[in-house]
């Protein structure tokens, strides 16, 4: 087998556990791991499929790098989604103090 065949299997398995454990994670850890796989999904697969795409037209290989580089965004923006769920739900709500809210003009 190819050893880049072999890491992108690998990196594939690591990305169907974090898929597992995702929703146990605390959202620090789901914000920047969702990150941290979509960049490299991101990067790896536009340089080795997408940019060749562009370049050269579609082959067969290529249309599922392609998918792969969608995905990687999707990841990223599922990142910065969970990054501000969490700091929205970690912000303390205000409550009206004094008069303030109780209908006087």
């Amino acid at each position: 087998m190819d050893l880049q065949f072999e890491s992108v299997l690998a990196f594939a398995a690591l990305t169907c556990l974090a898929a597992l454990a995702y929703p146990r994670l605390p959202w620090q850890l789901q914000a920047v791991g969702s990150i941290t796989l979509g960049l490299g999904w991101l990067v790896g697969d536009f340089v080795m499929h997408a940019l060749p795409t562009i370049r050269n037209g579609p082959n067969s290989t290529d249309l599922t790098g392609v998918g792969a580089t969608i995905g990687g965004g999707l990841l990223i923006g599922v990142g910065i989604a969970a990054a501000r769920r969490g700091r929205a739900a970690a912000r303390p709500r205000t409550q009206p103090t004094g008069d303030a809210g109780r209908g006087r003009l």
